[in-house]
């Protein structure tokens, strides 16, 4: 059984896995063995009149997988989401669907003319077909093949062939840099080149859009902008923290599937430096993003242990105040405290600076919400 390379949703939310695939005059959905009384549907490329792309959400809300719109001249909505992180986003299937329809329109205008079709076409069409299916004869689904690439001895991905080219454009693969197509050999990514050429292929298609990274830079900035919220609001905010973290990853994987990147799961959004890992190793970068979240994770935890411990003092001032006045029967007032050390299990050590100019060590026990402040004999 094939993997599912999409998802077919209907307004009832009844899902039908199975496989789509592009033709040079169609566009074909097969759903899988395992699918119930789903059906196979054809559309004819002159019956689409518009496509768009949206997103598949939970409950309204979240969104979790690009989704490719297709309306026929018959009124009828049908939507197909793409579920592997390999798939390609519904923004390349619009552009691969549209050239098709272009090719067709233009082949049936030379066929009119003079009842053949001239060579030149008919490699613009097997060209066409290499471009929409990833080889250089028509397979069964939309996705394309996966490759791997190697940098400073590594092996990097799965990436599809438009990431593969974007990274060569980009000068990120050399010439003499290893490939390999679906875990078949290695070679030089000279190759492509001269199989490109052997093909009689046009010149190869305009790379990706670059990878937003903003998304990603966000989701470093979290822990820091957590604690620092943390420390004004005096609460714990562990919630909003899971809630952003979430977001700015679905937001992400959004991003990178507009612009056609393979994609980590969603899941990977509970577990953020597996998320920041995935996604650098996807898009053949390197692991900056997790690193630096590593380093802001650390700096976090720095600010929160200071900020409870100014939280400890400032409250801590004014029972000191209270013990003189109340139990000491003294009228001197606590000015300031500062915690000296850190005794273990919530308990600390301060020095308390009165207002007339004498100093005292006390005790803090930390018993979460309330503290409990002692002045042992001096």
């Amino acid at each position: 059984m094939a993997i599912p390379d999409a998802v077919v949703v209907s307004p009832s939310l009844n899902l039908a896995f199975g496989t789509l695939t592009l033709t040079s005059e169609r566009l074909l959905f097969e759903p899988d063995r395992l699918t119930i009384r789903a059906k196979e549907r054809v559309f004819a490329l002159s019956e689409i009149v518009v496509l768009e792309t949206t997103w598949t959400r939970v409950f309204r809300l979240v969104p979790l997988w690009p989704t490719l719109v297709v309306r026929t001249s018959d009124g009828a909505t049908h939507s197909f989401a793409a579920v592997r992180p390999t798939s390609l986003g519904p923004r390349r299937w619009i552009a691969a669907i549209r050239e098709a329809q272009a090719s067709r329109a233009g082949a049936s205008s030379v066929a009119a003319t003079d009842g053949s079709l001239p060579d030149e076409i008919k490699a613009e069409h097997l060209s066409l077909e290499g471009l929409v299916q990833g080889v250089s004869s028509p397979v069964s689904g939309f996705d394309p093949a996966v490759w791997y690439y190697e940098r400073e001895g590594t092996r990097i991905g799965p990436v599809t062939r438009a990431v593969l080219d974007h990274n060569r454009f980009m000068g990120l693969i050399g010439s003499d840099t290893r490939i390999s197509e679906d875990g078949g050999p290695w070679k030089p990514a000279s190759s492509l080149d001269e199989a490109g050429h052997s093909l009689g292929s046009a010149a190869p298609a305009s790379p990706p859009l670059p990878a937003d990274d903003r998304f990603a830079w966000a989701i470093v900035a979290v822990p820091l902008v957590g604690a620092l919220m943390e420390f004004l609001l005096g609460s714990e905010l562990g919630l909003l923290y899971l809630i952003a973290n979430v977001l700015l990853c679905l937001w992400d994987r959004r991003r990178l599937a507009e612009a056609g990147y393979p994609t980590p799961s969603g899941w990977w959004a509970l577990l953020i430096p597996g998320y920041l890992l995935k996604r650098s190793a996807l898009l053949g970068q390197r692991q900056i993003f997790a690193g630096a979240w590593l380093l802001a994770f650390v700096a976090s935890l720095l600010l929160a242990s200071w900020g409870h411990r100014e939280t400890l003092a400032d409250s801590a001032c004014p029972l000191v105040t209270q013990i003189i006045q109340e139990q000491l029967n003294g009228s001197a007032t606590c000015k300031g405290v500062e915690i000296v050390r850190d005794v273990g299990n919530g308990f600390y050590v301060g020095k308390a600076t009165l207002d007339n100019g004498r100093e005292l060590t006390i005790t803090i026990e930390d018993k979460g919400k309330n503290i409990e402040v002692q002045i042992p004999s001096q």
